[in-house]
């Protein structure tokens, strides 16, 4: 079977940036995940990053980070495993790892009411979306060695995940 991904698509991505203001609580999400990315943080990895509007957030406090913006196509859970494990590999002892990602609902009637919030209830569904639940994912971060795993911000189908590196004091 296809894997079908319409992320590569020009009319797909336009059209998500055309209601991404319009998705209740953005600025509530955005705002724990500038809380939680220390003022000091030297690189910054934004994997997915779209049209980049976090990484600008992130650096209007922090001007001097070097950063790298990285946005893909393909299967989303073959590219997220490797990714996760690289990046561990490449954060220095205490770093964080932020992933603001779209997860599953636990039931059919929550996914209808996130799609009705989001104003798509009349689209069809995204064959792109490839979701997991928030413990399957977090799992995977304790499996690759993240410490202090938890889901730190969650509305509806949009979530946190957040971890660190050991050997550091990330939450002081």
């Amino acid at each position: 079977m296809a894997h079908t991904n319409l992320w590569s698509s020009e009319n797909h991505a336009l059209g998500y940036l055309a209601i991404a203001d319009t998705i209740p609580h953005r600025t509530e999400r955005e705002k724990v995940l500038l809380e939680l990315v220390p003022k000091t943080v030297r690189n910054i990895l934004d994997l997915g990053t779209g049209d980049g509007r976090l990484l600008s957030l992130l650096k209007i406090d922090r001007p001097e980070v070097e950063s790298v913006a990285v946005d893909f196509s393909g299967t989303m859970l073959e590219a997220a495993k490797k990714r996760f494990a690289e990046i561990f590999d490449l954060l220095n002892d205490g770093g964080v790892f932020c992933n603001l990602e779209h997860v599953s609902s636990p039931t059919l009637a929550i996914h209808a009411y996130f799609r009705k919030a989001i104003g798509i209830e009349d689209k069809p569904e995204d064959p792109s979306n490839k979701l997991f639940d928030v413990e399957t994912q977090l799992n995977s971060l304790r499996e690759i060695g993240y410490t202090d795993v938890d889901c730190y911000w969650k509305w509806l189908e949009l979530a946190l995940l957040v971890g660190y590196k050991p050997n550091g004091d990330p939450l002081k």
